[in-house]
């Protein structure tokens, strides 16, 4: 096999659940938000929203969950988690609001962008001047936890809208002076229409490499 500096393990699944709805099998096709991040048409996501999502009887409806990190050779990672949604007659709080953890003594407070397309296709941008940072609650009065949360109210989250978010964190340090360590949940509490989970780790060797063959 071929020595490359660059090494990469790569999960790409299509994720169709039912709860209620029945998702086409057009779903796994190309769709407009398979392309870069915020590049989509308003008109483009909402007809495909309607065609692979169906009726807005769901309370949520994720339509891509694309998570997309990157190692460099010290362990330091970049984190790209880009994830759009379609609201559904009853949106719940949690998906009105954009928020990211982060942990300031090893990583940059994260970069956060989102839009929100209503349902008939105005685009209305997020206004990051809405953030707050807080630190993170501690689950007991002896546990005194190092992160920080940063989160503000997303506009117009009206059924019909679809949002679209993307959440940068960089670290500027590793976690650990010695291998790597992730914990990457995969599904969520609604429908999802697609799911993807990409890992790259730059320069080491001994890794699995994308044209590997794994079975779960």
């Amino acid at each position: 096999m071929r020595t490359q500096d660059r090494r990469s393990f790569s999960v790409r699944a299509v994720v169709l659940l039912l709860a209620g709805l029945c998702f086409p099998l057009l779903a796994a096709a190309q769709q407009p938000f398979d392309e870069r991040a915020f590049s989509a048409r308003p008109n483009d996501l909402i007809a495909a929203a309607r065609t692979i999502a169906g009726p807005t009887n769901a309370e949520v409806v994720v339509l891509f969950d694309d998570t997309h990190i990157v190692y460099d050779t010290a362990g330091r990672a970049v984190e790209t988690m880009h994830m759009l949604y379609r609201i559904g007659t009853a949106p719940a709080q949690d998906w009105s609001v954009v928020g990211a953890l982060w942990q300031p003594w090893r990583q940059q407070r994260p970069t956060i962008r989102a839009r929100v397309i209503t349902a008939d296709a105005r685009e209305i941008q997020f206004d990051e001047k809405a953030l707050a940072e807080a630190p993170i609650t501690a689950p007991e009065p002896d546990i005194f936890p190092d992160g920080r949360i940063l989160r503000g109210p997303l506009p117009a989250t009206s059924p019909g809208a679809i949002v679209e978010v993307q959440i940068i964190i960089r670290d500027t340090q590793p976690l650990f002076d010695r291998g790597l360590v992730r914990y990457l949940p995969l599904g969520k509490l609604v429908p999802i229409v697609r799911t993807a989970i990409t890992v790259e780790v730059l320069g080491l060797g001994g890794l699995p490499t994308a044209g590997d063959t794994f079975q779960a």
